[in-house]
């Protein structure tokens, strides 16, 4: 594999892997080697028992994506519901420059800074159905 190299937004210097042709992800390289933003999905799954630091931490997590939604960061959100219906993690879909911008945002969510995830995993994105902006 061949290594690109970019500037990204912030004017720091990106490395990006040049995919074999065939491969699904070329499409991401190329966006990103472009400075195209694309979707990514943040997918979060809670601590075990921690539904009181979610209701506690809930209002500036609200505040923060009301934030990104005002700057059109923020696609959709929402939490995963467990078997009885309470919170127990988050899908968040944003809009970034690169999956290093993703991390960036989703490491700014008070949720990740009050150590609420066990887990987070972030994913590029395609929105194919019902997609507002098609």
């Amino acid at each position: 594999m061949l290594n690109k190299h970019c500037a990204g937004s912030e004017g720091t210097e990106r490395q990006y892997n040049k995919i074999q042709p065939g491969n699904t992800a070329r499409f991401y390289d190329n966006a990103m080697l472009k400075g195209i933003s694309m979707l990514y999905a943040v997918i979060c799954n809670d601590k075990p028992e921690s539904l009181d630091l979610r209701m506690k931490t809930r209002p500036d997590h609200v505040a923060f994506l009301t934030d990104l939604n005002d700057r059109g960061i923020l696609k959709m959100a929402g939490p995963f519901l467990d078997d009885n219906d309470k919170p127990c993690g988050s899908l968040v879909i944003i809009e970034a420059n690169s999956k290093q911008s993703a991390r960036e945002i989703a490491a700014g969510d008070p949720y990740a800074k009050a150590g609420l995830f066990a887990a987070v995993d972030i994913r590029p994105y395609t929105w194919t159905f019902n997609n507002p902006e098609t």
